[in-house]
């Protein structure tokens, strides 16, 4: 973990010790990713591995370099943007450096040159060559793609587009999650759901009015906005990969509806965020005994909430406090 002391940074284990040449010798330290992290000494950012090894001569501005995924860091230099690969040599590409790129992620990395984008595979291969107006990430095996009208269709990891480039859209959710993504076929026309092979699930068709989230843990959020008042007032529900709308609740009535994990999801409901499982009940009860101001996603099996006074309660995924941060803390 990092920690900072009289504003240098290093790193500890989990008995709060430091880590053997990774004390307090850095300005600025980030987290691990593929075995290395970003830490800054001065305006200059290098890599360090575990052991406190800088990985080769690498010194880079710090406000243009990325962390490691996929094995491979996106680096910007003076002639454009690059690929560090974890031996400290930069990855070949078809052209030297590009015009602007994003992370890998899922084996591949968005690339632009001049004004169209393609992708990159880890080795440095296209996987298609830049052709679109504007380009997303993977994700579940497949990535959204603008083409030359402006539209928005899908590729797999082979670079076909959905329906042998039959198939598009004018919006999109970004991303394909656990086989299925949200798409808009026209201009402020509804919502629905499609498989990676293009069509629409049973029962999931287009007749959502204003927007769909992405599935985690088989249920997504629903959205609906009221724009009576002047200002957008949103709320929520949830509807699972059968069309099914948790504890039947078609009408959107959250305030707040965030992605389900480990059987729970975080909401607000009565101007309170709490925990909902799969069922629909609110757990700790319609009236928990807790006012939370405030919350965060779950993560290692717990969920972070905020107290009026500030004080933090981590709650497992059945609604129990099992940690208390206090402002004194």
């Amino acid at each position: 973990a990092v920690v900072y002391v009289d504003g240098k940074a290093g790193y500890i284990d989990t008995e709060g010790k430091f880590l053997p040449k990774l004390g307090l010798r850095f300005d600025r330290a980030y987290d691990f990713h593929d075995g290395y992290a970003k830490v800054q000494i001065g305006d200059i950012v290098r890599y360090v591995d575990i052991k406190g090894e800088f990985l080769g001569d690498i010194k880079l501005d710090w406000r243009w370099a990325q962390n490691f995924s996929d094995g491979l860091a996106k680096v910007s230099t003076v002639e454009g943007f690059k690929f560090l690969k974890a031996d400290g040599e930069f990855l070949k590409t078809p052209v030297p450096t590009f015009n602007r790129a994003e992370n890998f992620k899922g084996g591949f990395a968005e690339v632009q040159v001049g004004e169209k984008w393609g992708y990159i595979n880890t080795k440095g291969q296209y996987l298609v060559e830049p052709k679109y107006m504007h380009t997303r990430s993977f994700s579940n095996g497949m990535a959204a793609v603008a083409k030359s009208d402006g539209r928005w269709t899908f590729i797999d990891e082979q670079g076909k587009e959905l329906q042998n480039g039959k198939l598009s859209f004018y919006w999109v959710n970004p991303r394909f999650s656990e086989g299925a993504v949200g798409v808009q076929e026209e201009h402020q026309g509804k919502w629905g759901y499609i498989g990676k092979d293009g069509n629409f699930l049973p029962n999931l068709g287009p007749k959502f009015v204003h927007g769909v989230g992405s599935f985690s843990n088989g249920w997504a959020s629903i959205v609906d906005t009221d724009y009576s008042t002047g200002r957008p007032k949103h709320t929520f529900t949830y509807v699972d990969k059968k069309g099914n709308f948790l504890a039947g609740r078609e009408k959107a009535y959250l305030q707040d509806a965030r992605p389900f994990k480990d059987g729970v999801a975080v909401v607000k409901l009565n101007d309170k965020y709490g925990l909902m499982d799969e069922s629909g009940v609110y757990l700790g009860g319609k009236t928990p005994k807790y006012k939370y101001t405030r919350a965060n996603h779950l993560s290692e099996g717990l969920a972070p909430f905020q107290v009026d006074d500030g004080t933090w309660h981590y709650l497992n995924n059945k609604g129990e406090i099992k940690i208390i941060v206090t402002n004194s803390d």
